[in-house]
Parts: C-alpha cells; structure tokens; sequence
C-alpha cells in the first residue's frame, strides 16, 4: 500500500484560474495541469494542506492556498524552476486581495511565506506500508 500525508482539504469540484504564472511549455502533475498562458487547472480530488504557519484556515484563504500549494508543488518536483518562487509568492497576495481578504491581513500571510523556505522542502512522495 502506497499513501501521502500532511494534507487536510480535499477539492471536491473541478477549479480553473489564470496566474500570471507562464511557464515556456505545459506541466501536468497529479491533480495540477498548468498551461502557457498562466491558466491553472485544479481538478477535482486536489489534495492541500490550507493555509501555512499561524494562519486560520478561513474562506478567503481556500482557493489562494489552493493555488499556493499547487505551483509550489509543481517546483517542488521540478516541474517549475524555482526562479518562479517570488512571482508564486505574489500570486497568493494577489489572490487574497481578489477573494477579500483584508489587505493587512494578506500582507501578513505573503510576508510569512516569502519567509519560508518551501521550496526547499523535498516532494511528497507516497510512503509505503506494508
């Protein structure tokens, strides 16, 4: 038996948002699929964990979390190069705002995870047990 942990929310509809996240050619990972026009698929089944650090998991953090996890996971596994991370970082800022997040409150969340090393982080490979 194979299986991941770590994650705490599901995504229970198909989801699609444009970024500005434009990589030369198309990526597909699991439930991501990340087109050349910054067009960002999640489908439905997509595994993420909210929210990161002393962050309360609250409506408008979902979908910007979501989309977070997602182009951090694609660098993670190599798929994106890592010079991404900065514009990755600013999408989540840009999406709290969108979604009505106050505008302290998403300073304080970008500010945090510009803060955190996620990228260093090493994929999330199933575990297995026997």
């Amino acid at each position: 038996m194979y299986y991941k942990k770590g994650f705490k929310y599901y995504l229970y509809s198909n989801e699609v948002y444009q970024t500005d996240i434009k990589p030369p050619a198309p990526v597909e990972y699991d439930f991501i699929k990340l087109d050349t026009d910054g067009r960002l698929y999640l489908f439905r089944g997509f595994p993420w964990d909210g929210p990161s650090g002393p962050a309360i998991d609250t409506e408008d953090s979902m979908s910007p979390s979501a989309i977070h996890d997602a182009l951090c996971r694609l660098v993670r596994q190599g798929l994106l190069d890592v010079s991404w991370k900065w514009a990755i970082d600013k999408e989540y800022y840009k999406r709290c705002r969108e979604v009505g997040m106050p505008r302290i409150r998403a300073w304080v969340h970008f500010v945090v995870i510009k803060l955190y090393p996620w990228h260093e982080e090493s994929p999330n490979h199933p575990i297995y047990a026997p």
